[in-house]
């Protein structure tokens, strides 16, 4: 993801818990295309016992 960054053409943000910051995850946008104004919408959690991610 580290070259859509430097071409301008994603961005990621961590995702953490409110409680502690610890992070739980990553989301962002990927392959950007302003002039045909589409995008992917990325997003990773990490994996918890008996947690359930929506």
């Amino acid at each position: 993801m580290r070259e859509h960054g430097r071409a301008e053409t994603g961005v990621v943000w961590a995702v953490a818990r409110s409680a502690d910051d610890r992070p739980v995850g990553l989301i962002g946008w990927n392959d950007v295309d302003l002039a045909d104004s589409s995008a992917e919408i990325v997003h990773w959690v990490l994996p918890r016992p008996g947690a359930v991610a929506s």
